[in-house]
């Protein structure tokens, strides 16, 4: 399991070894109090004005939101973990295109990038369904490379065209450790 498979993912991946020792026990009760408790404040941030203004307020805000959902999304594509690589493929396509297909950040991008974009989706997508884990629990060599090439898509012509500020993160590979 990686540094990076915390909380709710941690608890599904030990799942999946059942049965559980002890210390295994332990530690997926301790990750599932980890993932309630992070669930909880997720639940405050979006919805308890008492506490600061509220993410969806945060989100709505089109000089933060916009930046916030481009990160997110370099965060997903960064993310090389093959534990629920298809899940995390059909967020980027969400985000990207929204869940019927005609909103999402493509809808605030040029015809030709939104079909650049498109074809990119489409091709992790497949790679994602298509492709086993290596024997290391890695992602397929095409699932890396359709990662790969949509990330550069994104980080360079999605956030020159949109202005986004990108923001680094420990899971994006790009800071120091």
């Amino acid at each position: 399991m990686g540094a990076d498979t915390r909380g709710y993912g941690a608890v599904l991946t030990l799942l999946e070894q059942a049965p559980l020792d002890e210390r295994q026990c332990d530690y997926a009760n301790a990750a599932t109090a980890l993932a309630e408790s992070g669930i909880d404040a997720v639940t405050a941030a979006w919805t308890d004005p008492d506490d600061g203004e509220p993410y969806r307020d945060e989100l709505a805000d089109p000089e933060v939101g916009i930046d916030a959902v481009v990160n997110h999304l370099l965060a997903l594509l960064a993310n090389k973990d093959a534990a629920n690589l298809e899940a995390r493929s059909n967020s980027v396509e969400d985000l990207l295109f929204g869940p019927e297909g005609d909103s999402g950040l493509s809808a605030l991008l040029d015809d030709d990038l939104t079909a650049q974009l498109r074809t990119e989706t489409d091709e992790l997508i497949s790679a994602t369904r298509d492709g086993e884990a290596a024997a290391d629990d890695e992602p397929s060599e095409a699932a890396l490379a359709a990662m790969n090439e949509l990330r550069a898509t994104v980080a360079t012509q999605v956030v020159a065209e949109l202005g986004v500020t990108v923001t680094f993160s420990d899971a994006d590979g790009d800071s120091a450790g």
